[in-house]
């Protein structure tokens, strides 16, 4: 008994209604609607939730208050 399998080659085709991943792509910041000076304060936040602190935590020991590390993570102060 014999058994004859077929392959398949499917050769994927450039399409020219697709674009390429570079013509896609755009800043980061663009695309989450980001100000530049939002920026510091999305790293802010970011790394005082790793660190698995509250606001409130970090402000005490920068010696701030906590509104003023909410007010830098959203951006409304420096």
């Amino acid at each position: 008994m014999s058994v004859h399998t077929r392959t398949h080659h499917t050769e994927i085709q450039p399409h020219s209604a697709h674009r390429s991943l570079e013509e896609k792509s755009k800043p980061w910041r663009d695309a989450l609607g980001l100000a530049e000076h939002e920026e510091i304060g999305i790293v802010l936040q970011g790394m005082r939730i790793r660190s698995g602190m509250t606001q409130k935590e970090l402000a005490d020991h920068l010696g701030a208050k906590q509104h003023h590390v909410s007010e830098m993570e959203h951006g409304r102060r420096s």
